[in-house]
Order: C-alpha cells, then sequence, then structure tokens
C-alpha cells in the first residue's frame, strides 16, 4: 500500500505590509484629497503563484515505521509514503498618499500570495531498495500523489486570484491613518484566504482519495508480487 499524508498549518504563514507615503506635489495643494489620489496611485495588483512542488526523499523508514506514519488500513501495509504541508505567503505594498494635517490615508494595495505544498518529502519503505523492481513501482505510484497535489494547487491559486480580486478591486480605498489602512488589508485578506486553505485540506485529501482505489491497490499488489520470482530468476547462481 501507498499512502499519502497532508499536514494543515495556518493561512497566512507571512504577511509582509510596506506602506509608503508619497510626497503630495505643490499643485496637489489646490485640488481636493479624493481627486489627487485618482491622479496620483497605482492600479491595485492582486497575484498569486502556484509554486513547482521540490520533494525530498528518504528511503530510510522500515514498512512497520511508514504504516504508523500513513495510518494504513486493515491488512494493507504502508510501503511508500508521501507527507507535505500546504502553505501560503502574503507579501503586501501599500503606497499610499497621507493627507497633510488630518493624516487621511487612501492607498490602492499591491498583493502578492505565494502557494505551495512544503515542506515535501516522499517515503519509500527500506525493505524495497533502490534498484529493485518493487522501489521502482512504489516510485511511481508516490509520484501519482505529487502530480495530484501540484494540479491541484494550480487550482487553486486561480481561484484563490479570481477571489482576491473581485473582493479588493481596482477602487481606491480611504482610511484615518496609515496604521488603520495596513490593519484593514491585513484582516481582509487573511479572512479571505482562510477559508481556502481550511477546504484545501480535505479537498486534497479527496482527490488523493481518487489515486488510492481498491483497483490501484490490486495493481500494485499484483505487480509487487511479480516482482520477486523474476529478480529470483535473473539473479546470478551461487
Amino acid at each position: 500500500m501507498c499512502s499519502s499524508d497532508l499536514f494543515f498549518p495556518p493561512l497566512v504563514s507571512r504577511l509582509l505590509v510596506a506602506s509608503l507615503a508619497l510626497p503630495l506635489g505643490s499643485c496637489d495643494y489646490l485640488s481636493s484629497f479624493e481627486s489627487v489620489c485618482e491622479k496620483r496611485l497605482a492600479p491595485a495588483k492582486v497575484e498569486v503563484v502556484a509554486e513547482d512542488i521540490e520533494f525530498k526523499q528518504d528511503f530510510t523508514r522500515s514498512i512497520e515505521q511508514l504504516s504508523s506514519r500513513g495510518a494504513a488500513k486493515v491488512g494493507h501495509m504502508v510501503l511508500g509514503l508521501v507527507e507535505t504541508k500546504l502553505t501560503g505567503a502574503v507579501e503586501f505594498t501599500a503606497p499610499g498618499i497621507v493627507k497633510p494635517f488630518s493624516g487621511r490615508y487612501c492607498m490602492r494595495p499591491s498583493l502578492m500570495l505565494t502557494l505551495s505544498f512544503k515542506p515535501t518529502t516522499l517515503f519509500i519503505a527500506r525493505e524495497h531498495p533502490q534498484g529493485s523492481c518493487e522501489f521502482d513501482i512504489t516510485m511511481d505510484h508516490e509520484k501519482k500523489h505529487i502530480a495530484v497535489y501540484q494540479a491541484y494547487l494550480d487550482k487553486l491559486a486561480l481561484d484563490v486570484r479570481d477571489e482576491l480580486r473581485e473582493q479588493l478591486g481596482d477602487r481606491i480605498q480611504y482610511f484615518d491613518s496609515a496604521e488603520a489602512g495596513e490593519t484593514s488589508i491585513r484582516q481582509r485578506a487573511a479572512s479571505i484566504l482562510q477559508p481556502y486553505l481550511e477546504r484545501g485540506a480535505q479537498e486534497s485529501a479527496r482527490r488523493q482519495a481518487l489515486v488510492d482505489t481498491p483497483e490501484e491497490y490490486f495493481r500494485l499488489e499484483t505487480f509487487q508480487a511479480r516482482c520477486s520470482p523474476r529478480e529470483s530468476r535473473a539473479a546470478p547462481k551461487s
């Protein structure tokens, strides 16, 4: 049996907000604060990136150890396992304009969100060393799990991007102060993103279950059962 475990940390692992108070030109003092903001602020920018999954390999664990880590089903042993975490890192830059004397603040946020599965580790039981038939079969199966994680991550990035763009929009946002603006953006981004990562654990598990079907287990067990006889016949006589 092969398996896949997803660990789910808090949604936003890194949230950086950098505000920049753009200086007012001499002509700006003759215009309304709203018109200055319209003229001076760059359009809002929202980007969401799905990182390519990079995984390390660990072939030192026994079948017993992997079975205990992978919560093996009754009657199955875990020969291979993928462990990973779904994480999100958000960076903001919020160039804005502060109105003299009152401290009123206007801004359009620029946001970069990076979604990733990391760290990711692919385990194969040490009883099936590299070069063996069983190892190759298990490795091929575990790479299917990683491919499912990557496909899900790519889709998640598009969904999150569309939601953020819809919710944040391109409108200018006004606050009583720059500090209030930063706090508001942090809270809104977290409220938008958190549900996606909370659902992500369940949705990813559902997709991985489509890999670990009874038919797939039967195929793996059948192929692995055929490995030893072939390798024994191929082994040199003593």
